[in-house]
């Protein structure tokens, strides 16, 4: 109930509505939930709908053809976040649209904000195992190192990965 929690592509907040009114035995959430998004537009939302005592929201200036065409190109994003300060660092639906050099970032900065001890928990889509749409919806046929993306003119659209990268 006090952990410190990072969402990487936080969106709307969904995750932080869970956090936000969740009661247990009349506790509630105590800790810090820091969301970090692209999505100018979803973090005011948030920004006016948490309480910034436990909330904080944080836009990344990555550049992406699908997300954030005005995004910097830089090859790295240092997080506003203190070094070893979060418990718990995960990403439901960020992974699948990076490519090798944001995804490196991404989990770079992961793991200098994660306190010892601390657990990630990212997911991607991985070419060991495919989502139930490949072959059909995906086909992640082009190669862009060792990402896998479905469409050369929109390549964060949709990437994967194999395992042993």
């Amino acid at each position: 109930m006090d952990s410190h929690v990072l969402d990487i592509g936080c969106g709307c907040g969904r995750f932080a509505q869970h956090l936000r009114d969740y009661k247990f035995k009349q506790e509630i959430f105590s800790g810090r939930y820091v969301g970090i998004d692209i999505d100018e537009e979803c973090l005011n939302w948030c920004r006016q709908n948490f309480d910034s005592e436990r909330f904080s929201f944080h836009r990344s200036n990555h550049v992406s053809k699908a997300y954030n065409v005005a995004g910097k190109g830089e090859d790295s994003y240092v997080w506003p976040i203190a070094n070893e300060s979060i418990d718990f660092v995960f990403s439901t639906s960020l992974f699948t649209h990076l490519l090798e050099p944001e995804m490196a970032n991404y989990y770079k900065e992961s793991f200098r904000v994660l306190k010892p001890g601390g657990s990630m928990a990212m997911y991607c889509f991985s070419m060991d195992h495919p989502p139930p749409t490949f072959g059909d919806r995906h086909t992640f046929r082009f190669r862009i190192g060792n990402s896998h993306v479905e469409s050369m003119a929109v390549r964060e659209a949709a990437v994967a990965y194999e395992e042993a990268f």
